[in-house]
Protein backbone atom coordinates (compact mmCIF):
# COMPACT_ATOMS: atom_id res chain seq x y z
CA UNK A 1 0.00 0.00 0.00
CA UNK A 2 1.27 3.71 -1.03
CA UNK A 3 0.36 6.30 1.15
CA UNK A 4 0.01 10.07 -0.28
CA UNK A 5 -0.77 13.09 1.58
CA UNK A 6 -2.10 16.33 -0.05
CA UNK A 7 -3.17 19.92 1.90
CA UNK A 8 -5.02 22.37 1.12
CA UNK A 9 -8.06 24.89 2.12
CA UNK A 10 -11.42 25.77 2.54
CA UNK A 11 -10.59 29.56 0.56
CA UNK A 12 -14.00 32.10 1.33
CA UNK A 13 -14.23 35.93 0.84
CA UNK A 14 -17.29 38.34 1.78
CA UNK A 15 -19.31 39.02 -1.31
CA UNK A 16 -22.00 41.66 -1.03
CA UNK A 17 -22.44 40.83 2.19
CA UNK A 18 -22.92 37.39 2.22
CA UNK A 19 -20.17 34.34 2.35
CA UNK A 20 -18.39 32.66 -1.04
CA UNK A 21 -16.45 30.34 -1.53
CA UNK A 22 -14.18 29.10 -4.28
CA UNK A 23 -14.53 26.70 -6.43
CA UNK A 24 -11.85 24.63 -8.93
CA UNK A 25 -13.64 23.08 -12.35
CA UNK A 26 -10.53 20.71 -13.01
CA UNK A 27 -9.21 20.15 -15.96
CA UNK A 28 -10.00 16.63 -15.62
CA UNK A 29 -13.83 16.95 -15.46
CA UNK A 30 -14.54 17.11 -11.55
CA UNK A 31 -14.86 20.06 -9.43
CA UNK A 32 -12.61 20.53 -6.09
CA UNK A 33 -11.04 22.67 -3.02
CA UNK A 34 -8.06 23.93 -3.29
CA UNK A 35 -5.02 21.13 -2.83
CA UNK A 36 -1.83 19.74 -3.77
CA UNK A 37 0.82 17.14 -2.46
CA UNK A 38 3.12 17.85 0.08
CA UNK A 39 6.79 18.44 -1.43
CA UNK A 40 9.50 17.21 0.66
CA UNK A 41 10.33 19.85 3.21
CA UNK A 42 7.26 21.13 3.51
CA UNK A 43 4.96 22.14 6.22
CA UNK A 44 1.17 20.83 6.15
CA UNK A 45 0.43 25.12 6.28
CA UNK A 46 3.02 25.90 3.82
CA UNK A 47 1.50 23.35 0.86
CA UNK A 48 -1.72 24.99 1.38
CA UNK A 49 -0.25 28.40 0.83
CA UNK A 50 1.89 27.05 -1.77
CA UNK A 51 -0.94 25.05 -3.69
CA UNK A 52 -3.29 27.80 -3.17
CA UNK A 53 -1.32 30.56 -5.09
CA UNK A 54 -0.43 27.90 -8.15
CA UNK A 55 -3.64 26.97 -9.22
CA UNK A 56 -5.43 30.34 -8.36
CA UNK A 57 -2.96 32.81 -7.94
CA UNK A 58 -4.92 34.24 -4.63
CA UNK A 59 -3.16 35.33 -1.51
CA UNK A 60 -5.04 34.53 1.58
CA UNK A 61 -4.82 34.10 5.57
CA UNK A 62 -5.17 31.00 6.79
CA UNK A 63 -6.41 29.81 9.84
CA UNK A 64 -5.22 26.66 11.12
CA UNK A 65 -7.56 26.42 14.03
CA UNK A 66 -9.77 24.74 11.66
CA UNK A 67 -8.27 21.56 10.21
CA UNK A 68 -10.70 18.90 8.56
CA UNK A 69 -8.76 15.37 7.40
CA UNK A 70 -10.08 12.96 4.90
CA UNK A 71 -9.22 9.73 3.66
CA UNK A 72 -9.73 8.03 0.57
CA UNK A 73 -7.88 5.39 -2.41
CA UNK A 74 -7.63 7.29 -5.31
CA UNK A 75 -6.57 3.94 -6.94
CA UNK A 76 -6.13 0.38 -5.93
CA UNK A 77 -2.84 0.22 -3.95
CA UNK A 78 -3.07 4.10 -2.73
CA UNK A 79 -4.26 6.04 0.41
CA UNK A 80 -4.33 9.27 0.26
CA UNK A 81 -4.67 11.53 3.36
CA UNK A 82 -5.81 15.20 2.67
CA UNK A 83 -5.83 17.75 5.24
CA UNK A 84 -8.27 21.15 4.78
CA UNK A 85 -7.83 24.55 6.76
CA UNK A 86 -9.69 27.32 6.34
CA UNK A 87 -8.12 30.25 4.04
CA UNK A 88 -9.89 34.00 4.01
CA UNK A 89 -8.68 35.54 0.21
CA UNK A 90 -6.83 38.57 1.01
CA UNK A 91 -6.58 39.90 -2.50
CA UNK A 92 -8.63 39.45 -5.76
CA UNK A 93 -6.09 38.33 -8.63
CA UNK A 94 -8.02 35.35 -9.55
CA UNK A 95 -5.81 33.34 -12.09
CA UNK A 96 -6.42 29.78 -12.98
CA UNK A 97 -3.58 27.33 -13.49
CA UNK A 98 -4.44 26.42 -16.96
CA UNK A 99 -2.67 22.63 -16.97
CA UNK A 100 -4.40 21.75 -14.09
CA UNK A 101 -7.61 24.15 -13.52
CA UNK A 102 -9.82 25.18 -16.61
CA UNK A 103 -12.13 27.71 -14.33
CA UNK A 104 -12.56 29.28 -10.82
CA UNK A 105 -15.31 29.93 -9.33
CA UNK A 106 -17.00 31.74 -6.32
CA UNK A 107 -20.37 30.17 -5.15
CA UNK A 108 -22.54 31.06 -2.02
CA UNK A 109 -22.87 28.17 0.62
CA UNK A 110 -25.63 25.81 -1.23
CA UNK A 111 -24.50 26.41 -5.27
CA UNK A 112 -21.05 25.40 -4.15
CA UNK A 113 -22.11 22.39 -1.98
CA UNK A 114 -24.36 21.44 -5.55
CA UNK A 115 -21.58 22.23 -7.42
CA UNK A 116 -19.02 19.48 -5.81
CA UNK A 117 -18.48 16.87 -7.44
CA UNK A 118 -17.32 14.19 -4.38
CA UNK A 119 -19.11 13.90 -1.13
CA UNK A 120 -15.96 14.29 1.09
CA UNK A 121 -15.65 17.64 -0.10
CA UNK A 122 -19.32 19.00 0.70
CA UNK A 123 -18.74 17.19 4.23
CA UNK A 124 -15.51 19.57 3.85
CA UNK A 125 -17.48 23.06 3.17
CA UNK A 126 -20.33 21.84 5.44
CA UNK A 127 -17.77 21.47 8.45
CA UNK A 128 -15.80 24.64 7.40
CA UNK A 129 -18.84 26.64 7.38
CA UNK A 130 -20.28 25.16 10.70
CA UNK A 131 -16.63 26.56 11.96
CA UNK A 132 -16.85 29.57 10.19
CA UNK A 133 -20.60 30.79 11.34
CA UNK A 134 -19.27 30.66 15.26
CA UNK A 135 -16.30 32.52 15.06
CA UNK A 136 -16.96 36.39 16.35
CA UNK A 137 -16.81 38.92 13.39
CA UNK A 138 -14.08 41.66 14.44
CA UNK A 139 -15.18 44.59 13.78
CA UNK A 140 -12.56 47.08 13.77
CA UNK A 141 -10.05 46.39 10.84
CA UNK A 142 -7.25 49.01 12.55
CA UNK A 143 -6.54 51.99 14.07
CA UNK A 144 -7.39 54.76 11.53
CA UNK A 145 -6.20 58.35 13.45
CA UNK A 146 -6.37 59.84 17.00
CA UNK A 147 -8.08 63.65 16.73
CA UNK A 148 -6.05 66.05 19.45
CA UNK A 149 -8.04 69.55 19.37
CA UNK A 150 -4.95 72.06 19.92
CA UNK A 151 -4.56 75.39 21.49
CA UNK A 152 -2.38 76.66 18.47
CA UNK A 153 -2.44 74.57 16.06
CA UNK A 154 0.56 75.80 14.31
CA UNK A 155 2.53 75.07 17.20
CA UNK A 156 1.42 71.71 17.20
CA UNK A 157 2.13 71.39 13.48
CA UNK A 158 5.67 72.59 14.18
CA UNK A 159 6.21 70.10 16.96
CA UNK A 160 4.56 66.94 15.52
CA UNK A 161 6.95 67.48 12.36
CA UNK A 162 9.97 69.18 13.38
CA UNK A 163 10.58 67.63 16.71
CA UNK A 164 8.70 64.34 16.16
CA UNK A 165 9.55 63.72 12.32
CA UNK A 166 5.72 63.30 11.40
CA UNK A 167 4.91 64.38 7.62
CA UNK A 168 1.95 66.88 6.99
CA UNK A 169 -0.57 65.00 4.90
CA UNK A 170 -3.25 67.36 4.05
CA UNK A 171 -5.33 70.66 5.68
CA UNK A 172 -9.13 71.73 5.71
CA UNK A 173 -10.69 74.71 6.14
CA UNK A 174 -13.63 76.11 7.61
CA UNK A 175 -16.03 78.10 5.55
CA UNK A 176 -14.62 81.75 6.26
CA UNK A 177 -11.06 79.94 5.28
CA UNK A 178 -9.56 79.79 8.42
CA UNK A 179 -7.79 76.82 9.12
CA UNK A 180 -9.72 73.54 10.69
CA UNK A 181 -7.67 70.50 10.49
CA UNK A 182 -4.69 69.51 9.70
CA UNK A 183 -3.34 65.85 9.25
CA UNK A 184 -0.24 64.55 9.55
CA UNK A 185 0.85 60.92 8.25
CA UNK A 186 1.92 57.82 10.82
CA UNK A 187 1.85 55.02 8.58
CA UNK A 188 0.04 53.96 5.62
CA UNK A 189 -3.95 54.30 6.52
CA UNK A 190 -3.24 55.60 10.20
CA UNK A 191 -2.66 59.60 10.83
CA UNK A 192 -2.53 62.21 14.00
CA UNK A 193 -5.34 64.76 13.07
CA UNK A 194 -5.44 67.78 14.65
CA UNK A 195 -8.11 70.59 15.48
CA UNK A 196 -7.79 74.54 15.71
CA UNK A 197 -9.49 76.75 18.23
CA UNK A 198 -8.99 75.16 21.36
CA UNK A 199 -10.89 76.75 24.50
CA UNK A 200 -11.72 75.20 27.29
CA UNK A 201 -8.68 73.79 29.32
CA UNK A 202 -8.86 70.19 29.70
CA UNK A 203 -7.80 67.86 32.98
CA UNK A 204 -4.62 66.07 31.97
CA UNK A 205 -2.31 63.64 34.11
CA UNK A 206 -1.60 59.40 34.16
CA UNK A 207 -4.70 58.96 36.70
CA UNK A 208 -7.51 60.86 34.49
CA UNK A 209 -9.98 58.89 33.07
CA UNK A 210 -10.39 59.43 29.23
CA UNK A 211 -7.76 59.43 26.91
CA UNK A 212 -4.34 58.81 28.81
CA UNK A 213 -1.29 59.62 26.07
CA UNK A 214 -0.51 59.13 22.79
CA UNK A 215 1.57 56.23 21.16
CA UNK A 216 4.36 56.27 18.48
CA UNK A 217 5.83 53.37 17.26
CA UNK A 218 9.55 53.79 16.36
CA UNK A 219 11.80 51.07 14.84
CA UNK A 220 15.11 52.67 16.76
CA UNK A 221 14.42 54.19 20.38
CA UNK A 222 17.82 55.23 20.61
CA UNK A 223 17.38 57.25 17.59
CA UNK A 224 14.15 58.52 18.05
CA UNK A 225 15.53 59.81 21.76
CA UNK A 226 18.40 61.92 19.60
CA UNK A 227 16.22 63.58 17.29
CA UNK A 228 13.85 64.73 19.98
CA UNK A 229 16.43 66.21 21.65
CA UNK A 230 18.52 67.86 18.90
CA UNK A 231 15.25 69.31 17.50
CA UNK A 232 14.64 71.16 20.99
CA UNK A 233 11.64 68.81 22.18
CA UNK A 234 10.75 68.19 25.45
CA UNK A 235 12.22 64.93 26.84
CA UNK A 236 9.96 63.84 29.89
CA UNK A 237 12.29 60.36 30.64
CA UNK A 238 15.03 58.53 29.62
CA UNK A 239 14.79 55.64 27.41
CA UNK A 240 13.60 52.71 29.32
CA UNK A 241 12.39 49.24 29.31
CA UNK A 242 8.36 48.74 30.27
CA UNK A 243 6.67 45.76 31.51
CA UNK A 244 5.61 44.62 28.19
CA UNK A 245 9.54 44.19 27.40
CA UNK A 246 9.21 47.29 25.02
CA UNK A 247 11.55 50.25 25.20
CA UNK A 248 10.56 53.63 25.87
CA UNK A 249 10.56 57.63 26.42
CA UNK A 250 8.14 60.07 27.16
CA UNK A 251 7.72 64.07 25.68
CA UNK A 252 4.31 65.94 25.20
CA UNK A 253 3.09 68.16 23.05
CA UNK A 254 2.63 71.79 22.95
CA UNK A 255 -1.29 71.85 24.67
CA UNK A 256 0.31 68.61 27.47
CA UNK A 257 -0.94 65.70 25.53
CA UNK A 258 1.70 63.02 26.90
CA UNK A 259 3.46 61.05 23.95
CA UNK A 260 5.09 57.43 24.48
CA UNK A 261 8.03 56.96 22.11
CA UNK A 262 7.89 53.07 21.69
CA UNK A 263 9.76 50.76 20.39
CA UNK A 264 8.74 46.54 20.04
CA UNK A 265 11.40 44.57 19.81
CA UNK A 266 11.01 40.65 18.76
CA UNK A 267 11.10 39.64 22.81
CA UNK A 268 8.23 42.50 23.53
CA UNK A 269 4.81 40.66 24.37
CA UNK A 270 3.42 43.36 21.92
CA UNK A 271 5.37 41.09 19.40
CA UNK A 272 4.98 38.35 20.07
CA UNK A 273 1.17 38.88 19.79
CA UNK A 274 1.31 40.12 16.34
CA UNK A 275 2.94 37.01 15.26
CA UNK A 276 0.57 34.79 18.16
CA UNK A 277 -2.76 36.40 16.74
CA UNK A 278 -1.44 37.19 12.95
CA UNK A 279 -1.87 33.23 12.66
CA UNK A 280 -4.86 33.16 14.64
CA UNK A 281 -3.53 31.79 17.83
CA UNK A 282 -5.01 32.42 21.38
CA UNK A 283 -5.98 36.24 22.01
CA UNK A 284 -4.66 36.69 25.58
CA UNK A 285 -1.25 36.59 27.08
CA UNK A 286 -0.66 36.84 30.90
CA UNK A 287 2.11 38.13 32.08
CA UNK A 288 2.08 36.39 35.57
CA UNK A 289 1.46 33.08 34.31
Amino acid sequence: MTYEKSCGAVVYKADQGQRVYLIEHMALGHTSIPKGHVEEGETEEQTALREIKEETNLDVKLDTRFRHTISYSPYPGIQKEVVFFIAEAVSDSLVNQECEVSALEWLPYEEACAAMTYDTDRETLAEAKKYLDTQKAQVVAGLSHVAIRTRNIMDSVRYYTEVLGLREAFRMHREDGMLATVYLYIAPGQYLELFSNGIREGVTGPDVIGMNHLCLMTKNIRQSYEAVQKAGGPLDTEIRRGQSQCWMFWTHDPDGTRIEIMEMPPESFQAQADRRLENNGPSVHDDSV
